[in-house]
């Protein structure tokens, strides 16, 4: 199993997946199956790297997975400044990663003291 840097994942996926502004789409490309994702331009454009990786990778869980164990992990693994550009980047984000945002702050804070 392979970790990423958030360490969050625990399996390399068998697809590509990409984001993309435009819809959902699928298509088979010799022994590859490459889907694209639709998200919405608030969710693309003006933030970090290490934000739009925290988002894809709280969107690709889904809110109902997303709970006190992945916001722990989130809280521990990114840097002081990474979780604060998250909190002032999420401002515009959908509101339960903007939440989410919030409870990484929240935790990240409390682990420090």
């Amino acid at each position: 199993m392979r970790q990423s840097g958030l360490g969050l994942d625990t399996q390399v996926p068998a697809k590509l997946v990409y984001i993309s502004s435009g819809p959902y789409k699928r298509y088979e490309y010799g022994p590859y199956d490459i889907e694209l994702r639709h998200r919405a331009n608030r969710d693309l454009l003006d933030c970090s790297q290490v934000t739009c990786a925290i988002v894809r990778a709280l969107k690709a869980l889904g809110r109902e997975n997303v709970g006190d164990e992945e916001i722990g992990t989130l809280a521990r693994n990114l840097t002081e400044g990474q979780v604060g550009a998250f909190l002032e980047e999420s401002a515009g984000l959908t509101s339960w990663v903007a939440d989410a945002a919030k409870k990484i702050g929240e935790t990240r804070h409390g682990q420090n003291r």
